[in-house]
């Protein structure tokens, strides 16, 4: 069976073994049903979309060119084994969808798309469970799904391997939730082979009883930016009425009279720095402020209190 041109198909019924092989070349074949086809799966172009658990099946190896799309669409699937150039799409509401692949997963330069609800350790979070070998280069973006962020200590779990664990799962773009920053690493001890979503600046090696504290979590970088901010908004335009006289006095430098004027002007400035007690973040910055302007009326005696309009 081959997909082609850029419309969607719908497959309402099952595949079975007299289609061989599977070939999609544009647009979206969607699957309903639970499917048993033996041969390959070629996503050359388009997407093939999941809308039930296990509509991919089983019985076929899956190669994903560059152009081409595997979506789950929130269903989980098991799959004997994947070659990936291109998008695989988890896109789990609840970000509790797993991707098996019951032999080998193969990264072509590829990409891994996650939802996670960013938190500690026993964070809901999307997963791929490789159960044979991984090889090759594959990126991973992991968008946060409602989570509230907060420090971990071995890390959230998002790939698992149980066989040779050599492919590299390469973090794309920032992984940010509330005040806290998430990296993508492999594991460590007897959990190497996996990978894990930290929030902690220095992982802390597992340890059953007692756990082990905490390290230092990673702090967004915007975090040094709401203080400098605060800082700047408090001091910027602070001006009270003192600062602008209604009436100033000056020497007239023909006359050599004493004059007064309604014009006045104030000037300021200052630089600020800061560092935080963790040491990792820390910020800088100048200020200068000018402010020209008349009192457009003023009332009472000069020796007394003055009412004043200003611009």
């Amino acid at each position: 069976m081959t997909k082609n041109g850029v419309g969607l198909w719908r497959i309402l019924g099952q595949i079975d073994d007299t289609v061989s092989n599977l070939t999609i070349n544009d647009g979206t074949l969607a699957l309903y049903q639970n499917n048993a086809y033996t041969g390959n799966t070629n996503i050359n172009g388009g997407t093939l979309a999941a809308y039930a658990e296990n509509a991919f099946s089983p019985n076929s190896d899956y190669i994903i060119a560059a152009a081409g799309a595997m979506d789950l669409n929130g269903f989980s699937q098991t799959i004997p084994s994947v070659s990936n150039a291109g998008v695989i799409n988890l896109n789990g509401a609840d970000a509790g969808t797993e991707l098996t692949v019951a032999g080998n997963y193969t990264g072509n330069n590829g990409r891994l798309n996650f939802n996670a609800k960013l938190s500690d350790d026993a964070s809901d979070s999307e997963r791929l469970i490789v159960q044979g070998d991984t090889s090759g280069d594959t990126t991973v973006t992991v968008n946060n799904a409602g989570g509230s962020g907060a420090q971990t200590i071995d890390g959230i779990e998002l790939i698992s391997v149980t066989g040779a664990s050599d492919g590299e799962f390469i973090q794309s773009g920032r992984i940010v939730a509330g005040a806290y920053d998430y990296t993508l690493e492999r594991g460590t001890g007897v959990n190497a082979a996996n990978w894990y979503l930290n929030s902690s600046l220095t992982p802390s090696e597992p340890i059953p009883d007692p756990h082990p504290d905490p390290g230092d979590m990673v702090e967004r970088p915007e975090d040094s930016s709401y203080g400098a901010n605060l800082a700047a908004a408090n001091t910027l335009f602070a001006a009270s009425r003192d600062t602008r006289s209604v009436l100033t006095t000056y020497i007239d430098p023909i006359t050599g009279q004493q004059q007064t004027t309604s014009l006045w002007m104030t000037n300021t400035g200052g630089h600020n720095r800061s560092r935080d007690d963790s040491g990792q973040l820390k910020t800088q910055s100048n200020r200068y402020v000018l402010q020209l302007g008349g009192a457009m009326s003023a009332s009472g005696a000069a020796t007394a209190s003055t009412a004043s309009v200003s611009a």
